[in-house]
């Protein structure tokens, strides 16, 4: 607790707001919840942690004022890092104002600025990608339906099957007779 009181006082005389609040992330066991959906992306190690969409999006709000963020980020680990985080667009401006429920942010570790993460919020959750080498982690909803449970779990711990894999399309030999490029 003391931790987190300086590091309110610390953001506090330097202008930024920190959201250090335990409730924002929760780790859970499998076991204690009912799981509602389709699990799509099924690592081999993860962790399960729960996020408060009501103190997100009041943090959300803060981060579209423009205002630098410091969010807690859970890790595969079971850590908590600390995360400068900022607005990114990434939609064009019609689509932007078409669709205001997603958001994207890129965020710098605070402890290590070699590490830094992309994030969006959408209808369907919250997703993160945070780039840290080989311990580059995601945070993906659990299941297909936006339930506030998610999977922390490192790149390496989830292998894509076949089917979800994308396929290159082979080169049919008529298409390359028309082409004086691809002739030999």
């Amino acid at each position: 607790m003391r931790l987190y009181t300086l590091l309110f006082l610390w953001s506090f005389l330097i202008g930024n707001e920190v959201y250090a609040d335990d409730s924002l992330w929760v780790f859970q066991q499998q076991n204690e919840i009912e799981v509602k959906g389709i699990r799509k992306i099924i690592p081999e190690i993860y962790l399960l942690v729960q996020l408060n969409d009501s103190i997100f999006k009041q943090i959300q709000k803060s981060i579209s004022e423009g205002k630098p963020i410091e969010l807690f980020i859970p890790s595969p680990d079971g850590r908590i890092r600390v995360f400068q985080v900022s607005p990114a667009t990434s939609m064009a401006t019609e689509l932007a104002e078409k669709y205001p429920f997603i958001k994207t942010y890129t965020a710098i570790e605070k402890d290590n600025t070699m590490v830094s993460a992309k994030m969006d919020y959408t209808g369907f959750g919250f997703h993160a990608m945070v780039l840290d080498g080989e311990d580059t982690y995601f945070i993906d909803p659990y299941t297909d339906v936006n339930t506030g449970y998610y999977s922390c779990y490192y790149k390496r711990n989830y292998n894509k099957s076949p089917e979800g894999r994308m396929r290159e399309k082979p080169v049919h030999k008529k298409s390359c007779k028309r082409h004086k490029s691809l002739r030999k």
